[in-house]
């Protein structure tokens, strides 16, 4: 039991550590009217939490979002702090709720189904992510609103312009990596 919890929280510090070095790497839209960056950093909080369940991805969430701050923070208020890094981060850990439906496929070696809910999965972690940020751009950044536009569109089409993006990227990535992870790391070792 003791072995498991370190385990756990070996992967947990890999994570988060790879969460920031994914940081590091942007990609740059030849299109990109609002700002933000697009990247692969949410690939390791879903991974984590496919396998390891809802908690450990709810919590590895939080504290890459915490080292985002660190690493690049904008902040124009404390709660805006708190909801767009560990509470936006975390909501990707989410994932994980649909963990057990992953292992069950994986398990009855029927991976095209695991893939369909490891991409959902993801999706569902991108899209709760992108609700956090629009409920923080409505509040703490309506006044960046062009003239004469709704703050509730341009919080849309201002998250929408790099989460969206970022989300494709993770769910790609997330398909090769996680069926490879837990068939040759997690099943076989009976983690």
């Amino acid at each position: 039991m003791r072995d498991d919890r370190i385990r756990i929280l070996a992967e947990m510090g890999l994570c988060i550590a790879l969460f920031a070095i994914l940081q590091y790497f942007s990609i740059q839209l030849p299109i990109n009217l609002f700002g933000g960056s697009v990247h692969l950093a949410m690939v390791p909080i879903v991974v984590l939490a496919l396998l390891r369940g809802p908690w450990v991805g709810l919590a590895v969430g939080a504290l890459c979002g915490c080292v985002d701050l660190m690493i690049d923070p904008y902040i124009s208020h404390p709660v805006q702090a708190v909801l767009d890094y560990p509470v936006a981060y975390a909501m990707v850990g989410s994932a994980g709720f649909l963990a057990p439906l992953f292992r069950r496929f994986m398990d009855a070696r029927k991976t095209g189904v695991a893939l369909a809910v490891a991409g959902v999965a993801a999706l569902l972690g991108g899209f709760l992510r992108f609700v956090v940020h629009f409920i923080s751009g409505i509040i703490f950044f309506g006044s960046f609103a062009p003239e004469g536009q709704n703050v509730w569109v341009y919080s849309i089409l201002y998250n929408a312009s790099y989460l969206l993006p970022s989300l494709v990227a993770t769910i790609a990535v997330v398909l090769v990596v996680t069926p490879v992870l837990y068939s040759t790391i997690y099943k076989e070792r009976g983690a």
